[in-house]
């Protein structure tokens, strides 16, 4: 299984260094609803009662099965947990970004999650924090670009920055591209681009190579996160 440290073994191309970003996100509720297959889901409205620091220590959900994003390793700094006041519980919601949360403590939000234990295959999970002023969180992770959606732009790959052969089968490391809003951008690694005032990151998408026979089970290559975060009309 490669889907969980494409990252280092892409590292010698040299193209960009990691093919992961250090962005992550998990939430802590008691609605969210599990399906026969694992699935996890939480759609709720609520209004931010806190924006506080987070530690990643041993009680924190990034330390959990159930998290989007990358570089949970090292994120002992720059991570925000919001607190969610719902109508039956505190909903909290933590992140890891590279561009500041934009909300302030009273927004009234609207949380969208999803998640999906990839097992033998990719994770994909899906965050969208909307407020009334039209401040977003969006995070998405999965092991394709297909069925990503992004807000208000469309995704595609990119030029290739490395490819690589193993034991168990080839995979590259590619730009992600973002259409919207009449502009095309390719997203390198640590790239950053605003389309409709939504700041769009994304770390590498690494792809499993077709041509080449897998000679292991089980094995897979596939990866790509997405971030875009836009700050509201009343921003402060």
């Amino acid at each position: 299984m490669v889907g969980a440290v494409v990252g280092s073994a892409c590292a010698p191309c040299n193209a960009g260094g990691d093919a992961e970003q250090p962005m992550s996100a998990c939430v802590v509720s008691t609605r969210v609803v599990v399906d026969e297959n694992g699935r996890e889901a939480l759609t709720v409205a609520g209004t931010i009662a806190a924006i506080e620091p987070a530690t990643l220590d041993n009680e924190s959900c990034l330390r959990s099965t159930s998290v989007i994003g990358d570089g949970v390793e090292e994120a002992a700094d720059g991570l925000v947990s919001l607190s969610i006041q719902t109508d039956e519980e505190v909903v909290a919601v933590v992140l890891r970004l590279l561009d500041e949360v934009p909300f302030v403590a009273g927004d009234d939000v609207t949380v969208d999650y999803r998640f999906a234990f990839g097992g033998f295959g990719p994770d994909a999970g899906r965050l969208l924090l909307t407020a009334g002023n039209g401040a977003l969180v969006y995070l998405e992770e999965a092991g394709a670009l297909d069925g990503v959606v992004a807000p208000g732009v469309e995704l595609a790959r990119g030029d290739q920055r490395c490819w690589t052969h193993d034991g168990c089968g080839a995979f590259g490391q590619y730009d992600v591209v973002v259409e919207g809003d009449g502009d095309t951008t390719p997203l390198s690694l640590g790239d950053a681009t605003v389309i409709d005032d939504v700041a769009f990151r994304a770390s590498s998408l690494v792809e499993q190579d077709q041509s080449h026979a897998v000679q292991c089970l089980d094995w897979f290559a596939g990866h790509v996160l997405v971030a875009g975060v836009k700050g509201g009309s009343g921003a402060r």
